[in-house]
């Protein structure tokens, strides 16, 4: 009797694999065949689930979008400026996966972006983020929590890059954990000093 394959199970086992050969070899220098052999499979076998390593990577791309998502909270449970930060104080904080995939993604990104495909759902991925920080804003803008002069769109687009570029710093230099969360809470301390209300 053949071997029942669990189809979603071999594609994480590839996943995991791919990242592993990333991390080891770099991206450019990794080959379809080295991924197989990292996951204990025929290389034939890996052209079944993924076509190429670029498809490797834009999948656990995505599945770092995924992962984002799951770790925001949903703005009506962040009512008050001290739940945004804490919530913001969260978001800067990369998982070991997500301080392997940065500079695997970014050595592999220039390629990526010649699919119009990929670009959009990029696109689309940072305005989402960019449209739930600004919904938050405006929220506690109404609850007077916040300055009210504050244009949510803008200071959210300013978060998010503020985000991006402090993840990247941690993956890129390899930032001590210690000297990191410091570094995030002085962030978190800037943000709050530019969005609190001031007794004038």
């Amino acid at each position: 009797m053949p071997k029942i394959v669990d189809k979603a199970e071999m594609r994480t086992t590839i996943i995991n694999a791919a990242l592993a050969a990333f991390v080891s070899k770099g991206f450019q220098h990794t080959s379809m065949s080295a991924i197989a052999k990292e996951a204990h499979i025929a290389k034939g076998t890996l052209y079944l689930y993924f076509h190429s390593k670029e498809e490797l990577v834009e999948v656990m791309i995505e599945n770092h979008f995924l992962s984002l998502k799951e770790k925001l909270s949903t703005p009506a449970s962040l009512d008050t400026l001290e739940k945004f930060l804490a919530q913001l104080e969260i978001a800067l904080l990369p998982t070991q996966e997500e301080e392997a995939l940065v500079p695997i993604m970014f050595e592999a990104i220039g390629s990526l972006f010649v699919s119009e495909d990929f670009s959009l759902k990029y696109k689309n991925f940072s305005n989402e983020l960019e449209e739930w920080y600004a919904n938050i804003l405006k929220e506690l803008q109404k609850k007077d929590e916040i300055l009210p002069t504050i244009n949510p769109s803008i200071f959210s687009r300013i978060l998010l890059g503020m985000t991006d570029g402090i993840i990247m710093h941690k993956c890129f230099l390899e930032i001590e954990s210690e000297s990191y969360k410091q570094m995030c809470t002085e962030i978190v301390h800037l943000v709050k000093k530019g969005l609190e209300k001031r007794d004038d």
